[in-house]
């Protein structure tokens, strides 16, 4: 889940079943799918979320992060994609897959520039900074960067 500066959520829904097996392993189908919810002042949230309108994550079930302005919606997993959010109305595709290699960590800072760190398909761990607005996304000179055996990141902006 991400959440914006206001009081708008996204989420992503999967449809999951443990019928059969008895093994307690169920299994996920269908495209994993982005729903916006409105929270009121007590916390009850409301959709206009349906399966008409949600937009599908293409990476499948991954890091989200939502960037400062919340215009901008990042997803990870098999990939990086964003998406421009729309407070609760639904989200729309921005930017189809930045690349293909596995995410894990998303984050933004307060200059629009997303961090995302993850693993290739040799296992080498990198780091992909890109500038997003929500007109443009641009890769830095350079990037990904090799940033080996790294688990996590903070990212912190300048004054």
């Amino acid at each position: 889940m991400a959440t914006d500066p206001t009081d708008h959520a996204a989420i992503e829904l999967n449809a999951f079943d443990n019928i059969g097996g008895g093994d307690g392993e169920g299994r996920f189908y269908g495209p994993v799918v982005i729903a916006t919810f409105t929270a009121d002042s007590k916390g009850n949230l409301t959709t206009t979320s349906t399966d008409k309108n949600m937009a599908v994550a293409e990476t499948g079930v991954g890091p989200m992060r939502m960037s400062l302005s919340g215009k901008l919606l990042a997803i990870g997993g098999t990939g990086l994609e964003i998406f421009h959010f729309n407070g609760g109305s639904p989200v729309t595709k921005y930017n189809t897959l930045l690349n293909t290699d596995s995410i894990g960590t998303i984050l933004w800072d307060d200059s629009n520039h997303l961090y995302a760190l993850g693993s290739t398909a040799k296992g080498a761990t990198e780091l992909w900074v890109y500038t997003v607005t929500p007109t443009s996304v641009t890769e830095a000179p350079g990037s990904p960067y090799a940033i080996p055996n790294a688990g996590s990141m903070v990212v912190q902006s300048l004054p």
